[in-house]
């Protein structure tokens, strides 16, 4: 038996999970392939096959470009959600490549992309595999840049960004819970 830090997430906890998004007009899921995303996206299927109340959701997922394997991971997200029922776009980040601060310049590329797709789609919010070490690093990551008090506080589960909602469901969930759920349910991911 596993332990709860590694159990496996049930579809009735994934419903609790996303019930702040009932009855809305759909989501964005962001989904890049890794274990913590992939997990997002089947446990919000799961979820919705639980709970009617949540919306319709389209997976977004960012090709910045950067890497020639990119095109096909977007290809394997593009399989996963389909064999979950979800619609799904690639999102091809275009124009010059950053040669300074690339991280943060993608971050702030990948928004930029997902909020305008959720817009065109008339989605209301875009979601994230945010989880509770990426929590964790936030704090670590702005406490060694001399945050204050203010800058120390942690990511909110829900925020709004340019117009949209931005919501995390999975912030009190450790990785290891995520990995659990998609080892348990026999899908792969992508090692990101």
């Amino acid at each position: 038996m596993a332990s709860a830090e590694g159990a496996p997430v049930s579809d009735a906890e994934a419903a609790t999970l996303f019930a702040p998004l009932r009855d809305r007009a759909g989501v964005a899921l962001a989904v890049s392939g890794g274990p913590d995303s992939s997990a997002l996206l089947v446990l919000y299927a799961r979820a919705r096959s639980h709970d009617p109340r949540l919306p319709p959701a389209t997976v977004l997922t960012v090709d910045h470009r950067l890497r020639p394997e990119a095109a096909d991971e977007a290809r394997a997200v593009a399989a996963l959600a389909g064999r979950h029922g979800l619609a799904h776009r690639t999102l091809v980040r275009e124009g010059e490549r950053p040669t300074a601060n690339l991280q943060a310049e993608a971050r702030r590329a990948r928004y930029d992309l997902l909020l305008d797709a959720a817009r065109d789609l008339g989605l209301e919010a875009i979601v994230t595999a945010h989880h509770a070490e990426d929590q964790a690093e936030t704090f670590l990551a702005r406490l060694a840049r001399g945050s204050g008090v203010v800058g120390l506080a942690a990511m909110a589960p829900m925020r709004r960004r340019d117009g949209l909602l931005v919501f995390r469901p999975l912030l009190d969930l450790p990785r290891a819970r995520l990995a659990a759920t998609l080892t348990a349910l026999g899908e792969s991911w992508i090692e990101d």
